[in-house]
């Protein structure tokens, strides 16, 4: 049974008895913070309300609180994961293996195939945080030698990317959540979420967040790992023009060449994709329009007719379709290594980028965030001996995170790791090295390719 299920007549009482016994469980865990003691409680009211509804022994504004805490445990949780999901070794290889890698075909990086099949494509919501610390840190290390205007870009563009995590954070927790009570708690919020912030936007203010489609279930680890688990995100930017909206869709991967207005560099061998405009959807169509793409999350079609019914939903509630909105710039359409997440993020901070300090903002910005990534797996390399016990993120989090049955943990856990070895690869230093050496060659490409102006102040500390 999943979120888009039917409800029958005895489905609050499972929901309840189902919140009931995972409150007592995570109130009596030894390790449990207070908060966490407190929300375990709030749930266990709130299977309370669903078993016994007609008594009236819960009131209404608890029962409502209960379910508010419930939703705010779940997404507390998740971005806690994902916050120490960014600091791990693993991921940091990954991220840099996509960043120097991610122009390349098969072909070109048959030396690391083992490798790239190890790798996950990274939930938005991680990307998205991902990004997020970079343009942080970028901040930090470098605002006294920034011109203001890309102090002023980089905080609007933080500003955005939260808005679009919290969005993203909400989408994981109903890919994850076991309670199907949980899933239609979410699902209600995050549809409520997304429509108070595009009520919220003034004229001419814009913000960003993921959509796209899953066709399987992220449960489902073995699946996972055969990438037969079907999925593809891109990023939705929404302008407000008055009592209006502006849709503009940056998309890597899957439909780009069939809705996406293309430029083709013959001399240089270059397809360029625009952005695709979906212009003057009203206040109304657009409620209705997010109610439909919340299907996608949970999709049975195959991969082109998901694509294809998610640009249809655009088509239908738009006035008219603009093939090169805003005036924005094509971008180099991506290599097959990477993950879409990322990749439309990276497009985007493109666009949002290149008019600031005579185009040279953005590359200036890439090169700071390679450096800092070399210096991190440089760092991994050193102190590993023989070989690097890379972890699947997917696997550690379906091994250890999602299950909340202890047994069900330690069964996956052991499974994957005594039968699946590719969820704990063991990459060899000579790996880790390839990795770095071809990092270092691509950054020095980009210096070439960009020069920076006073290019001292990109260096990491």
């Amino acid at each position: 049974m999943n979120c888009f299920d039917p409800i029958n007549l005895f489905s609050p009482f499972s929901f309840g008895a189902s919140h009931v016994k995972s409150g007592l469980r995570s109130l009596f865990e030894h390790d449990a913070s207070f908060r966490s003691r407190l929300n375990s409680c709030c749930e266990m009211i709130l299977g309370l309300s669903e078993l016994i509804p007609g008594v009236g022994l819960v009131p209404a504004s608890l029962e409502r609180m209960s379910k508010i805490s419930t939703v705010r445990g779940l997404l507390s949780q998740r971005t806690l994961q994902v916050q120490a999901e960014l600091l791990t070794e693993s991921f940091q290889v990954q991220e840099l293996y996509y960043d120097t890698f991610s122009s390349e075909t098969l072909a070109d990086r048959s030396p690391l195939r083992g490798v790239q099949n190890a790798l996950d494509g990274s939930l938005p919501d991680v990307q998205y945080a991902a990004f997020a610390k970079k343009i942080s840190d970028y901040l930090k290390e470098n605002e006294a030698k920034l011109s203001a205007d890309m102090i002023d870009r980089c905080k609007s563009l933080l500003k955005k990317l939260a808005g679009a995590q919290e969005i993203a954070t909400y989408l994981t927790c109903i890919f994850y959540a076991e309670s199907v009570q949980d899933k239609q708690l979410l699902i209600q919020e995050l549809k409520a979420r997304v429509k108070d912030q595009l009520q919220k936007l003034s004229d001419g203010e814009s913000l960003i967040f993921p959509a796209g489609y899953v066709k399987g279930s992220l449960l489902d680890l073995p699946r996972m790992l055969d990438q037969t688990v079907d999925m593809h995100a891109v990023l939705m930017e929404v302008h407000r023009v008055n009592e209006s909206y502006d849709v503009v869709i940056f998309n890597t991967g899957e439909g780009i060449n069939t809705y996406h207005s293309r430029d083709e560099d013959v001399d240089h061998g270059i397809i360029r994709a625009y952005p695709a405009g979906f212009m003057g959807i009203s206040l109304h169509d657009m409620d209705v329009m997010i109610d439909e793409m919340m299907a996608f999350a949970n999709t049975d079609d195959t991969a082109m007719d998901s694509i294809k019914k998610f640009y249809g939903v655009l088509n239908r509630h738009c006035a008219f379709v603009d093939e090169m909105p805003y005036g924005y710039s094509p971008y180099k359409e991506q290599g097959q290594v990477g993950n879409c997440s990322g990749k439309s993020i990276q497009v985007w901070l493109h666009e949002m980028m290149q008019d600031v300090d005579g185009g040279d903002a953005y590359w200036t910005f890439r090169k700071f965030c390679t450096r800092k990534m070399i210096d991190n797996v440089t760092r991994i390399e050193h102190k590993t001996s023989t070989t690097f016990p890379y972890k699947h993120p997917i696997a550690k989090l379906e091994a250890s995170l999602a299950i909340s049955d202890p047994y069900k943990r330690l069964a996956i856990g052991a499974r994957g790791f005594f039968i699946n070895r590719s969820i704990y690869l063991p990459m060899t230093k000579n790996e880790l090295n390839e990795i770095v050496d071809r990092a270092k060659t691509v950054l020095d490409k980009r210096e070439e390719k960009h020069p920076s102006p006073v290019d001292d102040y990109t260096q990491t500390t």
